[in-house]
């Protein structure tokens, strides 16, 4: 399996202090829900490498991890062995749906999954039949308003659509009858640095990503920049260039927040959306 920032391997991320960001704010999200997953049989949609269910299983009755990835699934049935934990492979959601009966999740979790999906409206609908009643979707999403430019195309080539405030409004008020949307984001210092990251990414890939560029030449352009980078990064391994470390860990995860201050720059969404 090829190791890449979009499988979020904590072994790859924490090498380089460019990356330490994304890492810590995807650990911080599933910090950040464990009070609504308490008690819950909860379904982690997109697992990967399982950390995320790993952190749930803390306080869940049991948390149950999926992925349409073999390889991570058996990497993290390795790492994580815990009687309320369990990672199962799956297919895409266009081929079977989801293996399990209608009405046995309390809490669904799709953390920066949302976005790599072809189908919504599958996604959607399978997500309702398998929650009870009164149970719940977790959903957290990038937000394009921060990373994208007018007329572009997510320049991220793993991501299949990015959405604004707007839009992720409209969608989910086409499947849910009670939903909440709220930011969740960085504060102070990491908050610039990973809006400068995305600033520059963003134009720096925009004459490739606008949506006047067909798709297949967007595709192979970003997948041989992708290449390219990630063979510096290895050059950097070999040569054993000293980088430096500007965040603690533990003091950078407190610092990622949820909030509904419209002022804040919410680099993602973080979606309540419930059955009932």
């Amino acid at each position: 399996m090829e190791k890449t920032s979009e499988r979020l391997d904590p072994e790859v991320l924490k090498s380089t202090d460019e990356n330490i960001n994304l890492l810590v704010f995807h650990i911080a999200t599933y910090k950040l829900i464990k009070g609504y997953v308490k008690d819950k049989i909860v379904l982690d949609f997109g697992c990967g490498e399982g950390y995320g269910s790993s952190i749930m299983k803390d306080v869940a009755k049991k948390v149950v991890g999926v992925d349409v990835s073999s390889d991570v699934i058996i990497k993290a049935r390795e790492k994580y062995r815990f009687d309320n934990l369990e990672f199962l492979f799956i297919d895409k959601l266009e081929k079977k749906g989801l293996m399990f009966q209608d009405k046995t999740f309390d809490v669904v979790v799709a953390s920066q999954v949302f976005e790599h999906l072809d189908n919504f409206d599958i996604f959607f609908k399978e997500v309702k039949r398998i929650l009870k009643d009164d149970g719940f979707l977790i959903l957290t999403t990038p937000n394009s308003s921060l990373r994208l430019l007018p007329f572009q195309t997510p320049w991220n080539h793993h991501h299949k659509r990015e959405l604004n405030y707007f839009e992720i409004d409209s969608m989910l008020s086409k499947y849910f009858p009670s939903y909440k949307i709220f930011g969740i984001t960085f504060l102070g210092i990491p908050l610039r640095k990973e809006i400068r990251r995305v600033t520059k990414l963003k134009i720096f890939l925009y004459p490739f990503t606008n949506i006047v560029v067909p798709e297949k030449i967007k595709l192979n352009v970003l997948k041989t920049l992708w290449d390219i980078f990630r063979k510096r990064d290895i050059l950097s391994k070999i040569l054993k260039r000293k980088k430096e470390k500007y965040y603690d860990v533990d003091k950078l995860t407190k610092r990622v927040i949820i909030t509904d201050n419209p002022r804040k720059k919410w680099l993602s969404f973080i979606c309540f959306c419930y059955k009932k």
